[in-house]
């Protein structure tokens, strides 16, 4: 960087910003179940989404089908982020997961596919850009209907990107 001295003098600085926060994968700390399907378990209920324990899960069974499960609505504090990442564990008549991250007021389509290749694998999804999130939200298909499924989410984060 150069700074102005005096009116024709010059001199060359060497400048160095140090972010205030360093990125860093942050949790939910809320969640929203508008259809009462992830929230029915006592024994895995939501929160388990997002309590840093790889050993506990939120559980939606999916009782009749073909059909979705309803959204599982997770819910920071909001920030900066670029990318989302999750754990999670479907069973063998779930043949699709839906991800989706608001921001701007507007849920975007972030992944649609087959959970099976996710099968308790971190799963990360970038959001194409930085964007002041507010939440994202999952739900997954029951390709069968004679068959119960069930869809259980281990964990779930957000990327905070640096700022300054």
């Amino acid at each position: 960087m150069t700074v102005v001295l005096e009116e024709g003098k010059t001199k060359r600085v060497d400048v160095s910003l140090t972010p205030i926060k360093e990125a860093r994968w942050v949790k939910p700390t809320i969640y929203n179940d508008p259809q009462n399907d992830w929230s029915s378990y006592p024994n895995w209920p939501p929160e388990a989404a997002y309590d840093g324990d790889e050993q506990t899960f939120a559980m939606c069974n999916i009782i009749y089908g073909p059909n979705w499960s309803g959204w599982l609505e997770l819910i920071p504090t909001p920030l900066l982020c670029s990318k989302v990442r999750y754990l999670v564990m479907p069973s063998n008549y779930t043949s699709l997961m839906q991800l989706e991250v608001e921001w701007d007021g507007v849920w975007h389509p972030i992944y649609e596919g087959n959970p099976q290749y996710d099968a308790y694998i971190w799963r990360e999804r970038e959001l194409g850009g930085t964007y002041l999130v507010s939440a994202l939200h999952l739900r997954f298909w029951r390709s069968r209907a004679d068959k119960l499924a069930a869809a259980d989410v281990y964990e779930t984060d957000f990327w905070e990107v640096n700022t300054y």
